[in-house]
């Protein structure tokens, strides 16, 4: 079963989606079937950090923090081994993540102070 609920009916965009969410929800109530959590989206980690935005670059030896900002920058940041030792250098790296995770998005996975260094943007 569906329908169609416009902004033009409902007067926003805003009233539309919220009528729209009660219909389905008394939809789903009726046929007895119990309303699934609201859907979030779920970064998973291809790196081996396990954490989305920090990955190694062996070769280099470096261990790296990137974030899209939304806005087509992207910032990114390395963590030298030979500075840091790597173990250092990698919570360095997931600690940067977090950091702009909070700028960004307004919260993070955990709290970690500000690391105070240049920060390298690129352009895509």
């Amino acid at each position: 079963m569906s329908r169609i609920f416009t902004d033009v009916e409902y007067g926003s965009a805003e009233a539309a989606l919220a009528a729209a969410t009660d219909w389905r929800r008394g939809e789903l109530e009726a046929a007895g079937i119990p309303d699934p959590p609201d859907r979030r989206i779920v970064l998973r980690a291809r790196s081996a950090s396990g954490i989305v935005g920090v990955h190694r670059r062996e070769q280099r030896g470096v261990w790296v923090a990137t974030f899209d900002t939304g806005d087509g920058a992207r910032l990114s940041r390395e963590f030298s081994d030979a500075e840091y030792g790597e173990e250092e250098a990698r919570r360095c790296a997931e600690e940067q993540r977090r950091i702009w995770e909070r700028e960004h998005l307004g919260q993070a996975m955990g709290d970690a102070p500000r690391i105070s260094d240049e920060i390298k943007i690129r352009r895509s």
